[in-house]
């Protein structure tokens, strides 16, 4: 899905970033930001996040340093996205999933009991998962589960910690000991 980068009043307006900038960051995101990010993290709008997040760093630079000027704005701009992007990739590529922890072949090895709850089989096997499904539930955190479905929609933690009140890495933080405390859950069955 195409993100279309919003207009740059908007945009100077929220991030504080400078017209040039804005104008620099929105060609860069048209003609090579948007396919770059879609090919490194698939996830457009994390992308425009990310793209933003540049464009207002570099804007924060220029402020903070005016004596030295920045000769290559696109190129500037250009490597502190892609370091952004790289990054983001690294991060996810990290990140725990119940199923690539799931052994790969198909031949006699033993699922973990807390990976049942995938490629069931069987109306028996089904109702022994509904029954774990439901008894994990009840001891899950409201407000990690609303993290969650708002993370699988494509929020970044950054506009999740402005909506909580909290710093974006006090958020991760809190988000990532979550989940390790539910795949442990999982595991144990």
């Amino acid at each position: 899905m195409r993100m279309p980068w919003p207009p740059c009043e908007e945009v100077q307006d929220v991030y504080k970033i400078d017209r040039d900038v804005c104008e620099t960051a929105k060609q860069l995101w048209t003609v090579e930001g948007e396919p770059f990010c879609l090919a490194e993290i698939g996830d457009a709008a994390e992308g425009l996040d990310l793209m933003l997040a540049a464009a207002a760093s570099v804007a924060r630079f220029r402020a903070a340093y005016p004596d030295r000027r920045i000769e290559n704005l696109k190129a500037y701009l250009r490597t502190a996205f892609r370091r952004l992007i790289l990054e983001e990739r690294r991060r996810k590529k990290r990140h725990l999933t119940l199923v690539d922890e799931l052994p790969k072949n198909g031949g006699g090895e033993q699922r973990p009991q807390g990976f049942a709850l995938i490629a069931v089989e069987g109306s028996q096997e089904k109702d022994a998962l509904i029954a774990q499904v439901k008894r994990h539930m009840k001891a899950i955190d409201p407000r990690f589960l609303e993290v969650h479905e708002y993370r699988e929609m494509g929020y970044t933690f950054e506009r999740l910690a402005r909506h909580y009140g909290m710093k974006p890495n006090h958020l991760r933080s809190w988000y990532s000991k979550k989940w390790n405390c539910l795949v442990k859950r999982l595991r144990k069955g």
